[in-house]
């Protein structure tokens, strides 16, 4: 071979080579494991992942996936689209005639009412196309807004092209090929469920909420996506699933969906399976163990340790002021004596940022509060942290504006002493004796009668298994000595129990509202449809609790408050992950009163202080109070411009309010005993 010729290819396949290596060191880590996954898998398979709204990971992304009912999700938000535009309300009806049910076709709405002929809201028809995929009601929700001409147009506005939607669902089963006639990359999937997740599409904010719910309660695929992921997380989805030809190939097995960790991180994820020879079951199993995969690997524990102390083999005790069921406890930053809240819903150490100079700040980061808000944040290093015995050095700080949460100006504190300080301890809490015993002796709790019972530990933060009904266990329930109650029920859950068990939920909830009531580091939470509900019967630890009232929440998970530490004492022993509830004076039962109240809830809002949340059942709804209110006083208090005075005085106990409506004009409210 010519010597020059031989030197120019050597080049040229070296040049070749440096350009594939690059490639090939900045291939995802996941992308080796899905590859040996589906290896000899008779089917093509694409994933498409958004974790945090930043970080981005497809899989075969380049090729067109038949959308099978998946587009159930497109109709719903171009539905929601079409009410919010004409300002029309979930409850508007439609007329279902009997030729509108189909007779070939799944449709659990035409198994229930066969003949026809009859009112439903655009809401429910929702519910039977996203939570049940209903295909008549997916065609009766098109021909209302115009078709799926209507559907293609409205997801190109929001700016995403990789997809086609031209026909219903009655034209998809005319023939096999027509199941290929909707169809989208996966990427272009979760960039859907992307903008509605993280983006306002609607004016009116009770259509996201309603659709999150739907979607979380969707009773379809739970051999999916579902089954890849752990029961602590929050999870709601909307699947599809064709039909096969003769020779058994099969068209689309889908799934796509938003996750919600624990920690209250969140990803969009869609996995789309087409032209598969596999059966039903193993196409199930190749989702669930995608899912699977994708979720070890964004919740891979992070390199952060847990701050070391150099005490060994020591029991302390440490005083603490147990107010509005609340503990604060005393805790030296720096050399300087500081107030915390002892909060163990809450992962880390939060500071005021006031606290600390410029130098200790070393980077930005983003977390969300009890509501669920996602906020920026600056981290810190604080070079010495006293708590009792306990000595940290350089121990990292999340830091916040403590300034701008009026609920923490009222509680005069400084910052939130989180569960990440116990992970290598016990702790005891104790509230008649206002103590907290913090011990690293394995057996220094040993003689304390009871049982022990499972804790699991998630991003620093305990969970407990309570009983909500005899029968019924709620697991990765968080204990959360930062909230005063004794139990509040998160709207994930609540849609679940809705769900399994509609007739008894439906008897324990007494009253429902729009808006706001309870308050995170951020402030006031997002309005939001609440319920309040009375459960007969309750059993956490080895106490039984009757007559317990509840709220919904928007919080990632369900949660016990310190509300429980007022009838006995709190053992969390971190590193066996147990805990031990020791009821005072030995009490197995309790009856809570129901102090009922006013109905109404204050939050701070733009410097003043408004009325949150109007129950609807309550006599404040009745004689005219609504939410949006600005208070002026109550109790003939003026606590215009205290909020402080407002959270000693609790909405519970308001017999009068006067306050300024929304056409700005100031009345008098009086509020009997209810």
């Amino acid at each position: 071979m010519d010597t020059k010729r031989t030197v120019f290819v050597r080049s040229l396949l070296m040049m070749c080579l440096l350009l594939i290596l690059p490639y090939a060191r900045a291939q995802h880590p996941l992308t080796k494991e899905l590859d040996i996954l589906l290896q000899g898998k008779q089917a093509k398979v694409g994933v498409a992942v958004v974790f945090e709204g930043r970080e981005t990971f497809t899989y075969n992304n380049p090729h067109h996936y038949p959308l099978m009912s998946v587009f159930k999700f497109h109709q719903a938000l171009a539905v929601m689209d079409y009410l919010d535009t004409r300002q029309l309300p979930l409850e508007t009806e439609i007329y279902v005639r009997k030729a509108d049910l189909l007779p070939d076709t799944y449709s659990p709405l035409r198994d229930a009412r066969p003949e026809g002929e009859f009112n439903i809201s655009v809401g429910e028809l929702l519910r039977y196309s996203i939570s049940e995929s209903d295909n008549n009601a997916c065609d009766i929700l098109l021909r209302y807004i115009g078709g799926t001409g209507v559907v293609d147009k409205y997801v190109r506005t929001l700016g995403i092209e990789d997809f086609k939607i031209e026909a219903n669902e009655e034209k998809l089963n005319e023939a096999f090929e027509y199941q290929y006639l909707n169809w989208t990359t996966p990427f272009a999937a979760v960039q859907v469920m992307e903008k509605f997740r993280t983006e306002t599409l609607f004016r009116h904010s009770g259509y996201k909420e309603y659709l999150e719910k739907l979607m979380i309660g969707t009773v379809t695929g739970n051999d999916k996506l579902k089954a890849g992921l752990p029961r602590e997380v929050v999870f709601g989805h909307k699947t599809g699933s064709s039909g096969r030809n003769k020779s058994g190939l099969k068209a689309g097995d889908n799934d796509m969906g938003f996750v919600r960790l624990p920690d209250g991180r969140q990803y969009s994820i869609a996995v789309f399976v087409t032209d598969s020879r596999e059966d039903d079951k193993t196409n199930a199993t190749l989702i669930s163990e995608i899912s699977r995969k994708v979720y070890e690997y964004y919740n891979a524990p992070k390199e952060r340790k847990i701050p070391y102390t150099s005490e060994q083999n020591f029991a302390d005790t440490i005083p603490f002021e147990f107010s509005q069921n609340r503990i604060l406890i005393s805790a030296s930053v720096n050399g300087t004596e500081r107030k915390f809240l002892f909060d163990t819903g809450a992962s880390s150490l939060l500071l005021n940022k006031e606290l600390l100079s410029g130098e200790d700040i070393y980077r930005g980061d983003s977390a969300r509060d009890a509501n669920g808000v996602r906020i920026a944040v600056n981290m810190a290093d604080v070079r010495e942290l006293r708590l009792g015995k306990l000595h940290f050095n350089h121990y990292p700080a999340t830091l916040w504006d403590m300034n701008e949460n009026s609920l923490f100006n009222c509680e005069g504190v400084d910052g939130l002493i989180g569960s990440e300080i116990l992970q290598n301890l016990s702790v005891k809490i104790d509230t008649r004796n206002q103590r907290l015993i913090l011990t690293d002796r394995k057996n220094h709790f040993k003689a304390e009668k009871g049982k022990r019972r499972r804790m699991k530990v998630i991003a620093n933060c305990p969970l407990l298994d309570i009983k909500l009904f005899r029968r019924l266990q709620e697991t990765g329930v968080l204990f959360d000595t930062g909230a005063p109650e004794l139990y509040d029920l998160c709207d994930e859950v609540f849609i679940l129990l809705k769900n399994r068990m509609p007739k008894k939920i439906e008897r324990c909830v007494t009253d429902c509202a729009y808006g706001a009531s309870s308050i995170g580091i951020t402030g006031a939470g997002r309005d939001t449809l609440r319920y309040r509900l009375r459960f007969d019967w309750m059993k956490i630890g080895p106490v039984t609790f009757r007559n317990v009232m509840t709220e919904t929440h928007t919080g990632v998970t369900s949660r016990v408050g310190a509300g429980l530490l007022n009838y006995g004492q709190m053992i969390l022993d971190f590193p066996r992950k147990q805990y031990l509830f020791m009821p005072y004076d030995g009490i197995s039962s309790v009856i809570l009163s129901d102090t009922g109240g006013s109905g109404i809830s204050f939050i701070p809002e733009e410097g003043r202080i408004k009325i949150g949340l109007v129950w609807e059942n309550s006599k404040a709804y009745r004689i005219g109070v609504r939410r949006g209110f600005v208070v002026k006083e109550v109790n003939g208090y003026n606590v215009e411009d205290d909020f402080c005075a407002l959270l000693k005085l609790r909405s519970s106990r308001a017999k009068s309010l006067k306050a300024v409506d929304l056409q700005g004009k100031e009345q008098l409210f009086l509020f009997s005993e209810e």
